[in-house]
């Protein structure tokens, strides 16, 4: 049994079947978890937002298209997400309006997906962001951008 909240319609969800070790819910209805063998599958819920979905999210009834390979840790954001795979690189799918889908190369231990922008830490314990790089007041100084 699904509600209604304003002009959107809220509903179930198809999760897709399997066990998962880690998950993410981003915004705009999509999910993604990493399962015990360390891929990635990434789903929406059940409703109209297919009209919605931007270039790089390609349903697949109703998947959408992840990385491919090993991942240690998933983060779903806004119309994208961002994995740490086994080695330890970065990689990204979905919407890339600002660049928050293009990881920078090196090794990351934690990953973060947001809205127009992703952050990582590295494994010297540094902090580097990427995509919507507009400087907020206040920010702190042991952020990088890329």
């Amino acid at each position: 049994m699904g509600r209604t909240g304003g002009s959107y319609s809220f509903g179930w969800w198809s999760v897709p079947e399997g066990r998962f070790t880690a998950i993410s819910a981003g915004e705009v209805g999509h999910a993604c978890g990493t399962r015990e063998d360390g891929t990635v599958e990434c789903w929406q819920g059940d409703n109209r937002l297919e009209a919605f979905l931007p270039p790089g999210f390609t349903l697949r009834s109703p998947r959408l298209d992840a990385p491919d390979g090993r991942f240690t840790a998933i983060s779903a954001g806004h119309y994208h997400s961002c994995g740490i795979r086994e080695n330890g690189t970065v990689a990204c799918c979905g919407q890339d309006r600002f660049g928050e889908t293009d990881a920078p190369q090196g090794r990351f231990t934690a990953i973060s997906a947001g809205e127009g922008l992703s952050c990582g830490i590295r494994e010297d314990r540094t902090v580097e962001c990427w995509g919507w790089t507009t400087k907020l007041p206040n920010q702190p100084s042991f952020v990088t951008w890329v």
